[in-house]
């Protein structure tokens, strides 16, 4: 009773005044108001101690993952500069060795020099690399040039295709790298290349800021599925990312023949 009385004097100082002053007489506070109160009050602090390590977690969690992502990428950066320093070894390591066989080949056959030139300087035009990802056109149309000379070193003299180009100042016209060549491949590789009355038949077009790039060649008897290649998909891929809105790749699979007619806007 002592202790109850000491803190009730501590903590209401007015205990201790005259009974017409003491504010229990105005003031009534019922006992049911007040243990709500004091629940309401220890919820309110759980939830602010919730909140907090909640906060707490959810910034720990975060740094963590932040650590881990930091870490993953300076890992790939590591393992991209290991493999591009390969990568630049390769491709010098494979020209010199053409360079060995072109010289080596050029006094015996000039055809097979010419053959050993023109894949040389294809496989420079698939490694180049480029900020941007593009190439003048007058390279692509080059390259082609050199693959479609490829294949009829190697059928001739039966070997059928025809390259027609049309259009002005090609020389200023930028295009993503190897874009157009891969129609080319399907359409020699799948093709029928022998046929002098249906020569695989290549054609570029470009007018104001259209170009258009077709291929019509007659399907092998062991191709009748062009249009599912990994290459065309890889094109279709491209393009929807290079060009989403400014192209159109149609397919023209029938039993015979095997047509594409690409159209950029540039």
């Amino acid at each position: 009773m002592h202790k109850c009385l000491t803190i009730s004097l501590h903590i209401f100082p007015w205990a201790t005044l005259p009974e017409k002053y003491q504010p229990e007489k105005y003031i009534q506070i019922p006992a049911s108001l007040l243990n709500g109160a004091a629940i309401y009050a220890i919820y309110f602090i759980a939830l602010v101690v919730t909140v907090y390590y909640a906060y707490m977690f959810f910034c720990n969690r975060k740094k963590y993952w932040k650590r881990k992502v930091e870490k993953e990428l300076k890992e790939v950066k590591r393992n991209a500069e290991i493999s591009f320093l390969s990568a630049q070894l390769s491709p010098h390591f494979i020209f010199n060795c053409l360079n060995f066989i072109y010289c080596s080949v050029e006094p015996c056959s000039a055809k097979a020099a010419d053959a050993v030139i023109k894949l040389s300087e294809l496989m420079q035009y698939t490694m180049r690399e480029n900020p941007d990802g593009c190439i003048a056109l007058t390279d692509e149309i080059k390259h082609i040039r050199n693959y479609i000379r490829l294949v009829q070193l190697r059928y001739e003299p039966d070997c059928y295709v025809q390259f027609e180009i049309k259009g002005e100042d090609m020389e200023d016209i930028q295009i993503p790298i190897m874009i157009l060549i891969p129609f080319v491949e399907n359409a020699i590789k799948h093709g029928v290349v022998h046929d002098p009355d249906n020569p695989v038949h290549i054609s570029l077009d470009v007018t104001g800021s259209v170009l258009t790039f077709s291929t019509q060649n007659l399907k092998g008897f062991r191709n009748k599925l062009l249009n599912s290649g990994v290459g065309i998909q890889n094109i279709r891929k491209r393009l929807q990312l290079l060009y989403p809105r400014n192209h159109k790749l149609e397919i023209e699979d029938n039993s015979n023949l095997f047509n594409i007619i690409l159209v950029i806007l540039l």
